[in-house]
């Protein structure tokens, strides 16, 4: 059961009786709740269906604070993702299953009300059966990556890719966005975390125990990294995809040695070290940090 007293409490949220219903699913099951400076984003139905929910000035009148909200109150394909960038925070990228994204941004100067300012896609071509799975931001390498997946059930392969965003100074648009690049080809499916100054993608089951890869986005290089060995192999100035069967039979020799490792439920990048967190089967947790090449997993304090 969801309750928003702490947080209405401290925060000027508009629309309070609005939020009170949705999170206690009055218009659904709550499916996923984002937060970005000043607005909190509540999807239902699946991702179907978006409500948000604005920090406005306690001054505004009550019958203007109820204008302009950004709700999506039906899509055919669900949402994804909303993300931000920390450079302009005012502006919200909403990403959708079938690779549509959105842009809008949050007007302080024209009745707090969102406007949308771009668009553009994700996704080549327009095959049903090709979804964006996951999606993050890496504000460092001002890159959009995503795990898209490739047909349905037991035959569903995923790949990694990427698309750069213009510079801070210039619109966030069709035409100011890079090109679709895949960097990893034909992996199960991976959880994309935002590194200190990487990307770090972690294939989800089936899958070797322990394997992740690292993509250095400045020098286009992907690391193959096995726990507790640290950085196995290295493809640099990567020019096509990597093939992630080349990459596991290649690492095989050394996977054998460490396959008992404990099963991973989880990941995370701590917002303040970057640090990689991870949580075991048993309940444990871990920080994996790295001297020498050599990768420690410590208790996690």
């Amino acid at each position: 059961m969801f309750s928003v007293s702490a947080i209405s409490s401290c925060l000027g949220l508009s629309r309070q009786q609005l939020l009170e219903g949705v999170v206690a699913g009055k218009k659904g099951p709550v499916h996923k709740v984002y937060f970005t400076p000043g607005h909190l984003f509540v999807t239902v139905q699946d991702g179907h269906i978006l409500y948000t929910f604005d920090v406005l000035p306690t001054s505004l009148p009550q019958a203007l604070s109820r204008l302009g909200s950004l709700d999506i109150p039906s899509t055919a394909d669900a949402i994804v993702d909303v993300l931000y960038i920390k450079k302009k925070p005012s502006l919200v990228i909403i990403v959708f299953a079938n690779g549509a994204v959105d842009v809008w941004q949050f007007n302080l100067d024209n009745k707090f009300t969102w406007i949308k300012v771009g668009d553009f896609e994700l996704l080549e071509g327009h095959d049903p059966e090709v979804k964006v799975i996951s999606v993050t931001l890496h504000d460092l390498h001002n890159t959009i990556y995503w795990c898209e997946r490739h047909g349905t059930g037991e035959a569903a392969s995923f790949n990694i890719c990427k698309k750069t965003l213009p510079p801070e100074s210039e619109p966030v648009n069709r035409s100011t966005v890079g090109a679709t690049v895949t960097i990893l080809e034909g992996s199960p499916k991976c959880r994309l975390l935002p590194g200190r100054d990487c990307l770090i993608v972690w294939p989800e089951c089936p899958g070797p125990q322990g394997l992740f890869f690292k993509w250095f986005h400045q020098t286009s290089t992907l690391q193959s990294h096995i726990l507790p060995s640290g950085c196995v192999h290295t493809d640099d100035r990567v020019a096509q995809p990597v093939q992630y069967k080349d990459s596991v039979y290649r690492l095989l020799g050394i996977w054998c040695q460490t396959r008992d490792l404990p099963q991973i439920e989880g990941h995370m990048i701590h917002p303040v070290t970057k640090a990689t967190h991870l949580l075991y089967h048993d309940g444990s947790t871990r920080i994996v940090c790295e001297e020498e090449g050599i990768y420690i997993s410590g208790a996690d304090p």
